[in-house]
């Protein structure tokens, strides 16, 4: 959904990005995951620093949210461009939708007991525990790769990995359904 910024109650916002994944049998494990993180998820930021994303992505609430939306429409548009089967696209926007749910538990300290946690493993980590297929499971993994040195295996690691490169840049201009704050 293209469009101006909207002002939404938080089970809307989640209801919408579920409306990204197509497959079923997908949608209900998605939904599963965002149950369990929603009441942090769409409460913080896309990056707790600020400087890694536009400003829409690091605001409070839904920040991350936006970010999620911007790295959905562009993960969207590569599969497109990839030609993939509607039910990898499906498995790629499942990804997207949850790949940085390990935020969640690292939000605002980056380490727990003086010890780092990786958001893309934690990601997978609950990705995995709803029966979340292997390959996105991975993808969630991964998708941080050009900054940690994990190795991309697959079309649907690259694809998802890409678009949340592309997301988290200020210079790239994206007018997707976002949502701001009063």
């Amino acid at each position: 959904m293209l469009g101006e910024p909207q002002q939404t109650d938080p089970e809307e916002v989640k209801r919408n990005l579920l409306s990204w994944v197509k497959d079923d049998n997908l949608k209900i494990k998605v939904k599963n995951v965002l149950d369990e993180v929603w009441e942090v998820f769409y409460k913080i930021p896309a990056s707790s620093t600020g400087k890694y994303h536009p400003k829409e992505c690091n605001i409070t609430p839904y920040g991350l949210v936006n970010h999620t939306f911007r790295t959905l429409w562009l993960a969207k548009l590569l599969c497109e461009y990839e030609n993939l089967t509607e039910y990898e696209t499906s498995k790629i926007i499942a990804a997207a939708v949850i790949h940085d749910i390990g935020k969640c538990w690292l939000h605002p300290p980056l380490a727990k007991d003086g010890v780092y946690i990786d958001h893309g493993d934690k990601g997978a980590e609950i990705a995995a525990k709803y029966f979340l297929p292997d390959d996105v499971v991975n993808m969630v993994r991964v998708h941080m790769s050009m900054y940690e040195g994990k190795k991309i295996n697959t079309v649907s690691e690259r694809v998802l990995a890409q678009a949340d490169f592309l997301a988290s840049r200020k210079e790239i201009k994206i007018q997707t359904w976002m949502v701001s704050v009063k």
